[in-house]
């Protein structure tokens, strides 16, 4: 894809909490979280493609423990100066790994590396911040991604940047966004610590999974916000249940529908393992290759009848098949995104 130089992001991962609660609370796989979604947003292959320069970082250190609020806003306004050389700023990410508390449903409190039951403020208001991404920082799209809990917790309210801007900038009215909260208002959200290679939160996971190929892409290539919506809404729980968890994922978007708002431009996947949503086998005798096509005749598939069955995520619509040999056809319709269609072939 093309680079995206009016898109921005400020990415943090938190691991470090020492003081949370007795003897800390610290996290495993936030930074991780961090650097993997960082990653995605500079990839020029498949990704966001932002410059690397226009995606700020930020994550814990033990010794010496940070961030705190400072870092946050000193990286903010970099991006802020930054955003202002570009004659129209498109989309600015705003991605959170690490402790949250929620008092109110529509703001979550992102808990700094020296938050304690005492310096109960130290953390930033989720409301508050992403008011001045659409106020005063000219961008038309904010997405926001808070991979952490929305546990109520009395008197724990996080706090607002230092930055403003004397009035909202006459293009705030026309502002769309797309927040991804990890899980619903008063509940956990999870890490999965089952073991394997790395620990993952279960929304980064399936965030990362959608946008690399699993949510259903557009045949030029990029996945639909309301796709990506749907995915997470789907994934998200199924991931947490595998590990005997309850997670909901709660997804809000204002974002266009006419043209669609697209993350990336990674090409669609129609192998999409547990997310597939129909089944293609093929009779006895059947020769092959057979080609899949999708409603905008894109060629989804094409492969030998030995690789059967496909495991396929589809998008709804009339589809083909085309056994490449005899030049014999099937015309198939996907009606669900989650059930499983069985077509024989």
């Amino acid at each position: 894809m093309s680079e995206q130089a009016n898109d921005f992001a400020l990415v943090i991962g938190i691991n470090d909490y020492p003081a949370y609660g007795v003897g800390g609370n610290n996290l495993q796989g936030a930074v991780d979280d961090a650097r993997d979604f960082a990653g995605w947003l500079i990839d020029h292959e498949g990704g966001g493609g932002l410059p690397a320069s226009h995606c700020e970082i930020i994550l814990s250190t033990a010794s010496p423990l940070r961030p705190a609020r400072d870092a946050v806003d000193t990286a903010l306004e970099r991006l802020w100066d930054a955003a202002q050389l570009v004659p129209e700023p498109r989309r600015f990410y705003f991605y959170f790994s690490g402790h949250g508390h929620a008092e109110q449903i529509d703001d979550v409190s992102l808990c700094m590396a020296n938050w304690s039951f005492r310096r109960r403020q130290a953390a930033l208001s989720s409301g508050q911040y992403r008011r001045l991404f659409h106020q005063c920082m000219r961008f038309r799209e904010v997405v926001v991604i808070l991979d952490c809990c929305r546990l109520r917790e009395i008197a724990a309210t996080g706090l607002g940047s230092e930055l403003n801007c004397v009035r909202p900038d006459e293009s705030a009215g026309g502002s769309r966004c797309f927040i991804a909260y990890a899980t619903e208002f008063q509940q956990a959200a999870f890490e999965d610590r089952a073991g394997g290679e790395r620990v993952r939160g279960h929304l980064t996971a399936a965030l990362l999974e959608g946008l690399r190929g699993a949510a259903t892409g557009q045949p030029q290539g990029g996945v639909v916000a309301a796709d990506l919506k749907e995915y997470l809404e789907h994934r998200v729980p199924e991931m947490a249940d595998a590990h005997g968890q309850r997670q909901q994922v709660e997804v809000v978007s204002s974002l266009p529908a006419d043209p669609p708002a697209l993350f990336g431009s990674r090409l669609p996947d129609p192998m999409s393992g547990p997310a597939a949503n129909c089944e293609i086998r093929f009779i006895d005798g059947r020769q092959g290759p057979v080609r899949l096509e999708s409603p905008q005749l894109a060629v989804l598939r094409e492969d030998a009848v030995d690789t059967g069955p496909w495991a396929l995520r589809l998008d709804m619509g009339h589809h083909r098949l085309e056994d490449l040999a005899t030049g014999e056809e099937r015309f198939f319709v996907q009606r669900t995104r989650d059930e499983v269609n069985h077509v024989r072939f």
